[in-house]
């Protein structure tokens, strides 16, 4: 994803990529998304940052990719052919059928346990229609909803 794999390092982001538009080191109030991301990849938020482009946030742990974040305006996809903006009824498709994680609140792609996607569908008349439409929780109600978000890691060791 974005011409970068897990492993890769600093200086090849920096290749490929260029600047970031902005680069969180400290887990400050400043840096709430790097405090989101680290508890959710189990992060020492002394070793980590992230660098974030436009459409995508590349997280660093000791000068190594860890994760890669895209997101709405990225326009490329996954070895797997996976893209921000692909409806839910295409990857399962392809893919087989998408499964909630009620841990992480992510939906899991089969055979892809370190692939996390977000899906968000169109609001009904009757539910607030917070950035874009209603993420999809637990079951998908409309098969045609869209991932907004798709992350990658490297698993991580257990304790």
């Amino acid at each position: 994803m974005a011409a970068l794999e897990l492993g890769d390092q600093r200086s090849r982001v920096l290749h490929a990529l260029g600047s970031p538009e902005k680069r969180i080191t400290r887990p400050t109030q400043s840096g709430r998304r790097l405090i989101a991301i680290g508890k959710k990849l189990g992060l020492s938020l002394n070793a980590a940052q992230v660098l974030i482009y436009v459409g995508v946030d590349v997280v660093l742990q000791h000068g190594s990719v860890l994760a890669l974040v895209a997101r709405r305006p990225y326009q490329g996809c996954t070895s797997s052919g996976l893209h921000v903006g692909m409806r839910a009824d295409e990857i399962e498709r392809s893919h087989g059928d998408l499964m909630f994680d009620n841990e992480r609140y992510v939906w899991l792609v089969p055979g892809w346990p370190t692939l996390e996607l977000k899906i968000r569908r169109i609001a009904k008349p009757n539910e607030q229609d917070a950035l874009g439409g209603v993420e999809e929780l637990y079951e998908l109600q409309d098969h045609a909803a869209t991932v907004y978000s798709i992350a990658v890691q490297r698993e991580r060791e257990l304790p």
